[in-house]
């Protein structure tokens, strides 16, 4: 056993599994894929939307890791995962800004975009490429946390708008609108640099 950012992590068949220690091997395969799939994932989710150290985001995600291990046996295999995922990150962020207080809020907005935004490739690597970087950096530090989750769902993850929708808890026909409104406000903003 290894301890690895405060989790415990068992070493076994010369693969590291956070869930190794589970009695039930379907439930220690799934969530050790889902490990592997998303946990980078939710760390730059819960760094953006609850605009957190590296330190607080990677216990963030820890303790989200665990609510996913513990809602497993729920899980409809048969749907995409990024929704029911993302939507636990999302209402543990949520849980952990109401426990902090109304002073929250204040703080988000002092947290550089530069170090929000995830250095590691994606889809919006190519328009970021573009010599435009800090222009959409500002943009996106500017836009509210939920439209910032719409962006990084959509666009980074590459979710669908219906999946989006789930994972936020809005409709999908508000998600549609907020990423239409998103790329317009981004259009005009990168306009005004030309």
């Amino acid at each position: 056993m290894i301890r690895s950012a405060g989790v415990a992590v068992m070493r076994s068949n010369q693969r590291t599994s956070p869930a190794a220690g589970s009695r039930d091997p379907v439930v220690e395969r799934l969530f050790s894929r889902l490990w592997r799939a998303y946990y980078r994932r939710l760390w730059v989710f819960v760094r953006a939307y609850g605009a957190m150290s590296s330190e607080e985001a990677e216990d963030a995600t820890q303790e989200i890791m665990m609510k996913i291990h513990r809602a497993l046996p729920g899980l409809d295999q048969t749907r995409p995962s990024a929704p029911w995922v993302f939507r636990i990150a999302r209402n543990h962020c949520i849980d952990r800004m109401r426990a902090s207080g109304p002073g929250l809020e204040r703080d988000r907005q002092s947290v550089p975009p530069a170090e929000i935004v995830d250095p590691s490739p994606g889809p919006l690597e190519a328009l970021v490429r573009c010599g435009e970087q800090a222009a959409v950096r500002r943009f996106m530090g500017a836009v509210s946390p939920t439209d910032r989750q719409i962006l990084y769902l959509a666009y980074y993850e590459g979710l669908r708008m219906r999946e989006v929708a789930a994972a936020l808890d809005v409709p999908e026909g508000t998600v549609k609108y907020r990423v239409h409104e998103l790329k317009r406000r981004l259009r005009e903003s990168l306009e005004e640099m030309a």
